[in-house]
């Protein structure tokens, strides 16, 4: 579970901003939260802001942490860290990212920076009683470039040679078996990120595992949405070369048993039933709508989030969706009834029907806006004062009041409409 995330110089992120899961000392909607240890944590959290005001980049930010530390063990080049680019000089600036999470009963902070050269800084701490262990302390301009806990990291030992500049030492040890490495690199992993698509097929190669299914979940999943869907079913397709030119879909590699590889596609088929109860079937690909397609795509990472009690990034969470289908997918992080192992969702939205004081609490509402330098701010609408609980409302966000809207000028708007077309 996620409790912490900082991120600077990320994309439009400059200066360092922090996003919060802890929840804030508020006596509303318990429901909405839940305790490990003496944090009380957010089960789900909101942001909102105008459009390029950077809601975007805090998810693609975690999945750059994510996908560094799954990754950088391998012989691979400086990652495109993408820095601020309206610095100066953003090449001699670091990137930092730092997550602090709870992993099977411990809390841990791990973080690292990075710049064109590779790593510049890591370090991982532990509070397995609430005081902090320091167990990787990294930093490539001092005399002691590695430094690891001898007694309770003892994993380490011996890796420091093995870690290459551009590599993160807990990838790395995690590949030797560490214990507490791949344990802390597993709970980085449970947090995955799912963007909008125009096509079911290029998301379900990366999110949706037809081997991992729950069948009968994902039919109920898609029976609550109100699809018209009465069952459906996966195909693998293999694909020559021939066909691959005359196919727009996303493909999949697939070894075989002789060493060989061969182009797979997966396609999904809709059972519906017609006015005499026989099964009508569809592709998910040209006959659904692309809300259906939507809704079977988060189905799975939704499905598996509530199973295991993992985190899940969704933007734009009612991209495609009916506003009640949206708000119904929140209600189902937040009631302990269907989410009874305490998953987490974060999710971008425009829709302000979800700024509703009956759904969401004060510390759960997130804002993104753009500074006069084009960085982004990030705020929660706790750092407002006098917002009663019960007063937060969508009028108020449209209204300005918590700021992370567009500045639209009427005059601009009159200029635009009342130009004429040049011949």
């Amino acid at each position: 579970m996620l409790l912490e995330f900082r991120v600077s110089n990320f994309r439009s992120f400059s200066e360092e901003v922090v996003f919060s899961m802890v929840a804030g000392p508020y006596n509303e909607l318990p429901d909405n939260t839940f305790t490990v240890g003496k944090f009380t944590l957010l089960k789900t959290a909101a942001i909102y802001g105008a459009n390029a005001s950077g809601k975007t980049n805090l998810i693609k930010a975690w999945s750059f942490f994510r996908e560094f530390v799954k990754e950088s063990h391998k012989e691979m080049d400086t990652p495109n860290r993408q820095p601020f680019a309206y610095n100066s000089e953003p090449s001699t600036i670091p990137t930092t990212m730092e997550a602090t999470l709870r992993i099977d009963g411990v809390r841990y902070c791990y973080g690292f920076s990075l710049d064109d050269e590779g790593v510049l800084e890591e370090h991982l701490f532990s509070y397995p009683v609430g005081v902090k262990r320091t167990l990787i302390k990294r930093d490539r301009n001092t005399q002691i470039k590695t430094w690891i806990n001898q007694i309770e990291f003892k994993e380490g030992r011996g890796i420091e040679s093995k870690v290459r500049d551009k590599a993160l030492f807990l990838s790395v040890t995690a590949q030797f078996n560490g214990a507490i490495a791949t344990n802390v690199i597993k709970g980085i992993l449970n947090a995955i990120t799912l963007y909008p698509s125009a096509s079911i097929t290029s998301l379900s190669l990366s999110v949706f595992k037809p081997e991992r299914i729950d069948h009968e979940k994902t039919r109920e999943f898609l029976k609550l949405a109100d699809s018209g869907i009465d069952n459906f079913k996966y195909d693998k397709i293999v694909v020559n070369d021939e066909q691959k030119s005359s196919r727009s879909m996303s493909f999949r590699v697939r070894g075989k048993a002789d060493g060989s590889t061969e182009l797979t596609q997966e396609t999904v088929s809709t059972y519906h039933k017609n006015n005499n109860d026989e099964s009508v079937i569809f592709s998910m690909d040209d006959n659904e709508s692309r809300g259906t397609q939507r809704i079977f795509v988060l189905s799975s990472p939704i499905i598996d989030a509530l199973k295991e009690g993992s985190v899940l990034f969704i933007d734009e969470i009612e991209s495609s969706l009916h506003p009640l289908l949206a708000q119904t997918l929140v209600q189902m992080f937040n009631s302990p009834v269907t989410n009874p192992n305490n998953a987490q969702l974060i999710f971008t939205t425009h829709d302000t029907n979800l700024l509703n004081p009956e759904l969401m609490r004060r510390d759960q509402i997130w804002f993104t806006e753009k500074s006069e330098h084009n960085s982004t701010d990030l705020y929660s609408l706790l750092e407002f004062k006098g917002v009663r609980k019960e007063a937060f409302s969508d009028k108020k966000y449209l209204g300005g009041k918590y700021g992370g809207i567009p500045f639209l000028s009427i005059h601009t708007l009159d200029k635009f409409t009342s130009s004429k077309v040049s011949e």
